[in-house]
């Protein structure tokens, strides 16, 4: 391997930087780079050029846990908070939230010193991560920061954050209203994270249990407005998640055809942006589709073929479909098991 031949090399200049001492004045530089990058990145986190930076911060990955390790151990870390704050999407949408996790005990400490917009996405970022005890303090905390900066992008992501920790703990309605209200408040700025949020209401609706059919046209019709702003920016990966949401409403109608047909889309267009999160979601939503019209054999290659990548990224919320495999391939003993740990992993 040529980089493995070249490290003899950067050993070599390592030393000579280090007695010349000018070693901390390159990391310094080094980090300085990193931070515009990231800017950069996070700034063209939402449009054409989604695909190419996600695929820049992935290559670069190295370059920013050095940057960041540098900058908290050195009298810098701001520099570490800022390049850490501007990484988050791509953490996200990348599968890569364990590459910050590392760091973001260490940088929540130095970030509410002063409080700033990086302090409100790092702790928008960290209720990502948290379980729900734990999610919503950081979440009122990050708002509660965002009104005192009178920042309204700050104040948008905190309520974003808000209503999906409310929503995805149960609070269905609430969850709603407060996403709601960060949409406004984004667009307010025109600002395009409130695709997110139409994404969040959309799939926070199709979870609401309503015999009439009322959510499920709304959540469409969120999901129609998300897909016509994706389109018109145009973002990839938005279009992706219209296309996910739009299956999950048809599999709650019972259209199963036209669910897989947009599952596949999802897919393609997930494929094309460098997201591979997504296409977890989506080959798990065609697993329970064959699944529910008694294709098996199909049933169990969707699951072998996401199932690594989908435990990877999101953990216990694999453990459902593992179970519903079981009992489908006839382990009735072992799919009770993986279900009842399931549930014990949701009550936790």
């Amino acid at each position: 391997c040529i980089r493995d031949r070249l490290d003899p090399v950067r050993q070599y200049a390592a030393r000579w930087l280090d007695a010349a001492g000018e070693m901390e004045r390159l990391k310094h530089r080094h980090a300085i780079y990193f931070r515009e990058l990231a800017c950069k990145a996070f700034l063209g986190a939402y449009g054409p050029a989604e695909g190419e930076w996600s695929r820049v911060c992935a290559r670069e990955e190295p370059n920013q846990i050095a940057a960041i390790s540098w900058a908290l151990d050195s009298e810098e870390p701001d520099l570490a908070v800022e390049i850490a704050a501007y990484l988050t999407p791509f953490w996200m949408t990348a599968g890569r939230v364990a590459t910050g996790d590392r760091f973001l005990g260490s940088l929540l400490t130095e970030a509410r010193k002063r409080p700033s917009r990086e302090l409100v996405i790092l702790l928008a970022h960290a209720a990502y991560l948290a379980p729900g005890s734990v999610a919503m303090p950081l979440a009122s905390e990050a708002f509660a920061v965002a009104r005192g900066l009178n920042d309204e992008f700050s104040t948008g992501l905190a309520l974003f954050r808000m209503g999906s920790v409310v929503g995805w703990t149960g609070d269905f309605e609430k969850g709603v209203a407060l996403t709601w209200q960060a949409c406004e408040q984004f667009d307010r700025i025109r600002h395009p994270r409130a695709m997110d949020c139409l994404f969040n209401v959309a799939g926070m609706l199709v979870n609401v249990e309503d015999e009439t059919g009322r959510r499920l046209d709304e959540a469409e019709a969120a999901v129609s407005d998300l897909l016509v702003r994706a389109e018109s920016l145009p973002s990839v990966r938005h279009q992706a998640i219209a296309h996910l949401m739009l299956g999950w409403v048809e599999i709650e109608r019972g259209d199963l055809d036209l669910s897989r047909e947009h599952l596949l889309a999802a897919i393609q267009l997930h494929g094309d942006s460098g997201d591979d999160r997504w296409v977890t979601w989506e080959m798990r939503s065609l697993a329970e589709i064959e699944l529910v019209v008694g294709n098996i054999e199909r049933a169990v290659a969707y699951h072998e073929r996401y199932g690594a990548r989908f435990r990877e990224i999101w953990g216990g919320r694999f453990l459902p479909m593992d179970g519903l495999i079981q009992l489908a391939l006839g382990s009735i003993d072992a799919g009770i098991a993986t279900l009842i740990g399931a549930l014990e992993t949701y009550a936790d």
